[in-house]
């Protein structure tokens, strides 16, 4: 699966680029970290969440994007900082679902959703990142 994405958004800070009274421009929140975490369907104990492996994520050639470092969860890292909002700052990456949903079982009619979340990189081992953006996407099986 192919994911294309335009970077979470927050307005300029006083002394940033586009900054402004009323507020006018957005920023784009760099150096975030990308990752893709399955639920599977319920059983008797409930939901079970997976992330997807760190090889599940491939990177095209020419996108600001690295490994996330430790202490992070697999995904992948956007290497630039913030910066002034504009419709040509997207980010593509592959992520193979194959490898995501590998060991889940779901049968006929039963869906699965995947969670797409951008967030801070996490300062200690111990603290919880940030974060900033999350969706879904559901795939039923037919």
């Amino acid at each position: 699966m192919t994911v294309t994405l335009w970077q979470p958004q927050r307005r300029p800070i006083k002394g940033e680029p586009g900054y402004s009274e009323p507020p006018s421009a957005w920023t784009d929140i760099g150096r975030l970290t990308y990752s893709a975490t399955v639920t599977s369907p319920p059983n008797q104990s409930g939901f079970q969440y997976k992330q997807c492996p760190q090889d599940a994520y491939s990177i095209p050639p020419g996108q600001p994007l690295t490994v996330a470092p430790p202490p992070a969860e697999p995904g992948l890292t956007h290497t630039l900082a913030d910066r002034l909002a504009h419709p040509d700052n997207k980010l593509t990456y592959t992520l193979n679902l194959t490898r995501c949903l590998a060991g889940l079982s779901w049968s006929s009619g039963q869906s699965v959703s995947v969670f797409f979340r951008a967030s801070g990189v996490r300062t200690r081992p111990d603290s919880a990142p940030g974060s900033a953006m999350q969706t879904y996407v559901a795939f039923k099986q037919q």
